[in-house]
């Protein structure tokens, strides 16, 4: 899922795009669509920050209205920080509120607004467009003043809370509990001999990536080589020719009985298939 922001100069009668942003969410990070929209938020308020700073010279800006489409997300800036809506949220708004702050520093008011979906201009960068329609579309123009007022397209402006309002906390008492987290890691085996259908066909499948990995490493250089040749040194045999040879073939053996290894306390290397088929437990095999 992304994000995207868009900010523009604009007066009574005209607007005109200066400054755009997108974002890909983090995928290994379980979220919803109003933070998503708070990102954005967040991702505007920089934009509209450094529009500011670099117009400041040439430009007096009156005022800044910022956008979103989220309802959920204005309400969480345009109220004091509460810790129970979790810390993600907690630093976004925390962070809009202080760029809003420092904004307002410059004799700039700031306000946060609601704008239709379909008439946000920034929900193309995230959606997707045809070719044709994104020539006329408004991301290039945006809304002049006058259209913003005449059509109520932006609603429901709000600012955000003065620094008093700042670090509150809820009245319920917050109460912190250590927790001690154990992973545990497990090996996985680097191939499944039980679901080819010989052993020679294992050899053949090893062999293969054995060998696309060799063109790997010898591409590579410096540490990273070294740390891979220090668990694998049959990577930094030469490949030789199309096809493969008996020396990819010994390589693959070797990888796929150290796979197999099991090591014990008097520094014994033990196949595992050859204890799981004993007639004597692993303790009478120690």
């Amino acid at each position: 899922m992304a994000m995207a922001a868009c900010t523009y100069l604009a007066n009574d009668t005209q607007s005109h795009l200066l400054m755009a942003k997108s974002k890909v969410s983090d995928v290994k990070r379980q979220t919803t669509i109003p933070k998503l929209e708070l990102n954005a938020i967040t991702i505007g308020t920089r934009l509209s920050l450094n529009v500011l700073q670099s117009l400041k010279s040439a430009v007096h800006i009156d005022r800044i209205l910022i956008v979103s489409d989220s309802e959920i997300a204005l309400k969480w800036v345009s109220s004091p920080v509460r810790r129970s809506n979790g810390v993600y949220v907690t630093n976004r708004v925390k962070e809009v509120q202080k760029l809003a702050r420092q904004m307002e520093s410059s004799k700039t008011s700031i306000a946060f607004g609601y704008i239709d979906t379909s008439r946000n201009p920034a929900d193309c960068a995230t959606r997707g467009i045809q070719c044709n329609d994104f020539l006329r579309h408004k991301w290039w123009t945006g809304y002049s003043l006058k259209q913003i007022e005449e059509e109520k397209i932006v609603v429901d402006c709000r600012t955000v809370p003065g620094e008093e309002g700042d670090d509150l906390c809820d009245t319920e008492e917050v109460r912190m509990h250590p927790a001690t987290v154990v992973q545990e890691e497990t090996l996985c085996e680097i191939l499944d001999l039980r679901a080819q259908g010989s052993f020679t066909k294992a050899k053949r499948i090893t062999a293969y990536a054995l060998r696309f990995l060799k063109g790997v490493t010898s591409r590579l250089q410096g540490q990273l080589q070294c740390k891979l040749l220090s668990h694998l040194p049959w990577l930094g045999n030469t490949i030789r020719g199309g096809h493969l040879s008996a020396r990819d073939i010994l390589d693959a053996q070797h990888v796929i009985f150290r796979g197999l290894e099991i090591p014990s306390e008097e520094d014994i290397c033990r196949l595992e298939i050859s204890l799981t088929r004993s007639m004597f437990s692993y303790e009478i095999i120690k």
